[in-house]
This record gives C-alpha cells, structure tokens and sequence, in this order.
C-alpha cells in the first residue's frame, strides 16, 4: 500500500472538509438561517470526496497495482474522517440532517464518505494493472 498516497488523501479531505463547514459555519451567519450549513456543507464536502480522491490515484496508477491503489485509498479517506473534527459530533456530510448529531450521524455519514471517496477513486482504477498484470501502457 503506498502510505504517502493515503497520508495525501487523508490530509487533503480532512482539510478540504474542514473548510467546507467553516463555509457552511459561514453561511448561517451571513444568510441567518440555521440550516444552510445543512446545503452547503454536504455539497461542497461531496465535491470534495468526488474528485479530490480519484484526482490524487489518477496520478499512481502506472505505479502501483489497483489493490494498493485501494487500500491506500480507503486507509487514506479514514484517516481523513477520524481528522476531521466536524465528524466527531455527526457533521461531516448529510446525517446531521437526518438523524441529528450524534453517533448514528457519524457511523452514516462515515458510511456516505466513505462510499463517495472509494467510489470516485475506485472509478479511476478500473484500468489499473491487477496483481498478476504488468504495469504501463498498452500498445
């Protein structure tokens, strides 16, 4: 598993993630409507969880096979959830919304972080050399 790659995806969906709710923070009181953090937040942070990820194993994929490029891409949107502080309280995408904060929005909305970073990723990797194939490009 190629460590820096998931170091890279935690510390950029953590951070990007972290921006995107002081954004929706931003929001309730410029527009002074308590849920607006509720639209802006699960949008900016999905955009985020879509392309940020597949971006970053878009790049690897003539080095590493797809079951590295998985792991470390799993390992590295983990770490970046567990980082996060808006996650603790059940913040960090749409659960918030549907349940309320607490743990059942953290265990959803890691579920949905999940889900939409490895997705995305996961996405780009489909053409990756699997573990017996040689890697590089194909005449």
């Amino acid at each position: 598993m190629p460590v820096p790659l998931a170091a890279r995806i935690a510390l950029v969906t953590a951070g990007g993630a972290g921006v995107a709710a002081l954004l929706g923070d931003w929001t309730v009181l410029v527009t002074s409507d308590s849920r607006a953090d509720l639209v802006v937040r699960p949008v900016l942070v999905g955009a985020l969880l879509v392309t940020l990820p597949a971006v970053l194993v878009r790049r690897r994929l003539l080095a590493a096979h797809q079951g590295a490029l998985a792991a470390a891409t799993l390992v590295g949107l983990l770490a970046g959830y567990l980082v996060n502080p808006y996650a603790w309280t059940g913040r960090a995408l749409v659960a918030e919304g549907i349940v309320g904060r607490g743990v059942e929005a953290s265990a959803l909305d890691l579920l949905l972080w999940l889900a939409l970073g490895a997705g995305a990723a996961l996405a780009q990797t489909r053409h990756a050399a699997g573990r017996d194939q040689a890697l590089g490009y194909r005449d």
